[in-house]
C-alpha cells in the first residue's frame, strides 16, 4: 500500500492507526508507512510535540500507544 509522500498525512494515519489499536510496533508502523523506524520515531515525536500523549515500551516485544483515554474528533481532510 502505497501512501501519500506528504509528510502531515503520514503523521496523521499514524496518529489513525493508533486510535484504531491498543499497541502497535514501531516496525509495524514503518512496513504499513513503507519507511524505515527513525522515521517512525521522528513522527512519533511530532505527535508528542503536538501534544498527543504517545506512550512508548522499549525492548524486544516494544511498541507504541495512546494514552488510556485519549481520543480525537474523526478528522476530515480534504483533498
Amino acid at each position: 500500500m502505497k501512501l501519500m509522500y506528504d509528510p502531515i498525512l503520514r503523521v496523521l494515519t499514524v496518529l489513525e492507526i493508533l486510535q484504531a489499536r491498543d499497541h502497535v510496533s514501531g516496525s509495524e508502523l514503518a512496513a504499513q508507512l513503507e519507511v524505515n523506524l527513525r522515521t517512525v520515531q521522528r513522527y512519533i515525536a511530532r505527535l508528542q510535540d503536538l501534544c498527543v500523549p504517545v506512550e512508548s515500551v522499549r525492548g524486544v516485544g516494544g511498541f507504541y500507544r495512546l494514552k488510556l483515554g485519549f481520543r480525537l474528533p474523526p478528522l476530515n481532510v480534504h483533498r
